[in-house]
């Protein structure tokens, strides 16, 4: 319970409401309040039931929020986001039904409650007017409040009573009471709603309105999870830059498959070796001698035509380790340090540009969130220019990655002239990786 400001009115929310069916269990609940320090009282007669409000008052000028509400909508559910006097947000949820606040139904709770309990509130009154801050409300307590009479405030005002003064309903006095004992007869409001439900017109109307609600609903949690979806997938693109193969693992992993395949094999020859971070694929061609054999003979081949056939070998798990952690304003200077290995020792090493690496928000978040770069990255290209020594070029060209420090990684390699069929050649291709400096 607390009472808050609302434009020039000091307002009561968060009222417990009871229900009496006698004068002298009404004065025994009011002299209780009293005792508890509640002395601001609020009491109407709705047929043979007395309705009763209660909440400490510090001055005589103190409204009945849910009163208020009753004055100008006899029929309506409220759900307001208020700040506390200390600062807190929590959310004001009561209930009307027939110009009466509901029993135990005007409290101060969180968002994630008054969700639940608006929903449960509108499936027992699926005829009243939405109010409050919530999407699809017809209108803010605010507003309520600035249409209310002068007469319909003081209709609301907490008085001090001395003894019972009993507000027929059709005065259209509300009652407000704030933590006051009572019990929240569930029966009231289980038989008021079914009366309601007999028009269905109105029922029609508010079942919209409650389908618009739970789209609304709906359309928050899915909000939430693609924010959580982008989050992620920002993490994932900034872990795989922070992390690659060792790259002498990964390039001694596919020199140890080439060195593992014969010259020929029953007439047919290896022609071509191209390897990934994942796999090694040997291209078979069949030779004069292999015709009358059928290339399936070779371990795990697949026939691509009759003359060739595919094989593949898995590359056995390579250590992972953090790239180095060189910023984006560095790329121009890795670029040109690759491109400066290649002349030096006559590789045709081609580096190209570095371009940014950005996550795009998913389409649902492209109005509340902005792509996120993470870094930059570039891909190179390495060929021996010379014929002679073939091999022991890439080798050392994969160690003066390492020892230039470098942040590269080996994403493939292609080797042709194996075997009886020309000339060893070798390229390597792979990435070089620079991180935002903010993420370094």
């Amino acid at each position: 319970m607390a009472i808050l400001q609302f434009q020039d009115t000091q307002v009561a929310v968060g009222v417990d409401w009871s229900v009496y069916r006698s004068k002298g269990a009404l004065r025994k609940a009011m002299r209780s309040a009293k005792g508890r320090g509640q002395n601001g009282h609020l009491v109407q007669q709705h047929d043979k039931e007395l309705v009763l409000g209660v909440h400490a008052c510090p001055s005589k000028t103190v409204y009945a929020g849910a009163a208020i509400v009753a004055q100008v909508h006899p029929d309506a559910v409220l759900c307001e986001s208020v700040t506390l006097p200390g600062g807190e947000t929590a959310w004001w949820v009561c209930a009307i039904t027939d110009g009466i606040p509901s029993p135990a139904k005007d409290r101060l709770m969180d968002e994630g409650e008054a969700r639940a309990e608006i929903t449960e509130l509108m499936s027992y009154q699926p005829n009243s007017v939405l109010l409050g801050t919530f999407g699809g409300s017809h209108a803010t307590f605010e507003q309520v409040l600035e249409s209310a009479t002068e007469k319909q405030r003081q209709a609301s005002r907490l008085e001090r009573p001395t003894s019972i003064k009993l507000i027929g309903a059709s005065a259209a006095a509300v009652i407000v009471a704030i933590a006051g004992a009572g019990f929240a007869t569930k029966q009231y409001l289980d038989r008021t709603a079914m009366q309601r439900q007999k028009d269905s017109l109105a029922a029609s109307q508010q079942n919209q309105l409650m389908a618009a609600l739970q789209l609304k609903l709906k359309r928050e949690a899915d909000v939430k999870a693609a924010q959580q979806q982008f989050r992620n997938e920002v993490e994932t693109a900034r872990n795989q830059m922070r992390m690659h193969a060792v790259p002498q693992a990964l390039y001694q992993a596919w020199i140890d498959v080439s060195r593992q395949l014969p010259v020929s094999f029953h007439g047919w020859a290896p022609m071509e070796l191209r390897c990934d971070e994942r796999q090694c694929t040997v291209r078979w061609t069949m030779t004069p001698l292999g015709r009358s054999i059928d290339g399936s003979a070779i371990p795990n081949a697949t026939r691509v035509n009759d003359t060739e056939v595919t094989q593949t070998w898995p590359i056995k798990e390579i250590e992972v380790v953090p790239t180095r952690p060189v910023g984006a304003s560095r790329s121009e200077e890795v670029r040109l340090t690759l491109k400066s290995l290649g002349e030096t020792y006559r590789w045709n090493v081609q580096p190209d540009n570095a371009n940014a690496v950005v996550v795009q928000p998913p389409p649902m978040l492209k109005d509340s969130e902005k792509p996120v770069t993470v870094g930059l990255r570039g891909r190179w290209r390495f060929a021996t220019m010379d014929a002679v020594g073939v091999k022991s070029q890439s080798d050392y060209f994969v160690h003066s990655i390492d020892t230039h420090a470098l942040p590269v990684k080996l994403t493939g390699m292609t080797m042709t002239g194996l075997g009886m069929q020309g000339s060893l050649n070798i390229s390597l291709e792979g990435e070089y990786v620079v991180l935002e400096d903010s993420a370094n």
